[in-house]
C-alpha cells in the first residue's frame, strides 16, 4: 500500500507543479508563489516518507527504491529552494532586509544540494528510466535567479537598511497549516431520480419495434436511388479566347 499512497502523493505533486508554474509565468505575488512552492515540497517529502517506511523493511526492498528516493529528494530540495527565494523577496518588499538575506542564503544552499541530489539521482542504480533533472528547464532558472535575489539584497543592506542578519531562517507561508495549491475535490453525489422514470415508462419501450440492420439497409439504398443527379455543367466560351487563355497572350493581373 506505501507504494500506492507514494505514486498518488507524488502524482498530486507533479499536478501542483504545474499550478505553480503558472503563477510564476502570471507573476502571481511572491508571497502566494514561496506558499505554493513550500506545498509542493511537502507533498514531494511525503511520497518519500512512504518509501522510507519501506526501506525499513529489507534491503533488498531500499535498494529498489533507493534511485526514487532520490528523485524525490532532489525535488524537495528544488522546490524549497523555491519557497526561500520568494519568501526573500516578500520580505524585501516588506524592508525586511535582514530576513531577506537569511531565506536567500538558504535558497542558494538548498539549490545546491537540489543539483548534488540529481547528479546522484543519475548515477545510481535501478528500475525506470534515467533523467537529468538538474538540467531541466524549471531547474536552470531557479539558480541565476536566486544569485540575482542574494545580491541585490546584500547590496541594499550594505548601503541602505543595514540590519542584522538573523541565525535562524524565517518560517515559510503555509508551514502553520495553511493550505495553498490544490483545490479541495468536491464530494461527488447522485442526483435525485427523476420521477418521469418509472416502471410504466420503461414497460412502453418495446424492443420488438426497433428496425433491423436488413429494414436500415433497405431504407439506405432507397434513399440513395432517390436522389436525382447533377448533371456537370458546361462553361460557355468567351469570345476571343482559346482554352481559357486569351488569343493575344496577355494576362490581367
Amino acid at each position: 500500500m506505501n507504494i500506492l499512497y507514494a505514486y498518488a502523493t507524488q502524482s498530486q505533486a507533479e499536478a501542483q507543479e504545474v499550478t505553480l508554474a503558472r503563477a510564476i509565468e502570471l507573476k502571481h505575488s511572491a508571497s502566494l508563489i514561496s506558499a505554493l512552492a513550500n506545498e509542493t515540497s511537502k507533498l514531494f517529502k511525503q511520497a518519500d516518507s512512504y518509501l522510507d517506511v519501506l526501506s525499513k523493511n529489507s534491503k533488498e526492498t531500499a535498494d529498489k527504491v533507493a534511485k526514487w528516493r532520490k528523485y524525490l529528494s532532489f525535488k524537495v530540495d528544488a522546490y524549497i529552494s523555491y519557497a526561500y527565494c520568494y519568501k526573500g523577496q516578500c520580505l524585501l518588499d516588506e524592508d525586511k532586509c535582514g530576513e531577506a538575506i537569511k531565506c536567500l542564503r538558504e535558497a542558494k544552499q538548498r539549490c545546491e544540494s537540489a543539483q548534488k541530489l540529481g547528479e546522484l539521482y543519475a548515477r545510481t542504480k535501478g528500475p525506470g528510466a534515467t533523467a537529468k533533472p538538474w538540467l531541466h528547464p524549471f531547474f536552470l532558472r531557479l539558480h541565476p535567479k536566486v544569485e540575482t535575489m542574494r545580491t541585490k539584497v546584500e547590496h541594499e543592506n550594505g548601503f541602505i537598511y543595514f540590519q542584522k542578519v538573523p541565525e535562524e531562517v524565517p518560517e515559510l507561508d503555509g508551514s502553520k497549516g495553511t493550505i495553498h495549491g490544490l483545490v479541495e475535490p468536491i464530494a461527488f453525489n447522485l442526483p435525485n431520480i427523476n420521477p418521469g422514470w418509472n416502471k410504466n415508462s420503461y414497460m412502453g419501450f418495446e424492443i420488438q419495434m426497433q428496425p433491423s440492420e436488413r429494414d436500415r439497409e433497405k431504407e439506405k439504398d432507397e434513399n440513395s436511388k432517390s436522389k436525382e443527379e447533377i448533371p456537370p455543367v458546361t462553361e460557355r466560351e468567351i469570345p476571343g479566347t482559346k482554352n481559357g487563355k486569351p488569343e493575344s497572350g496577355c494576362i490581367i493581373q
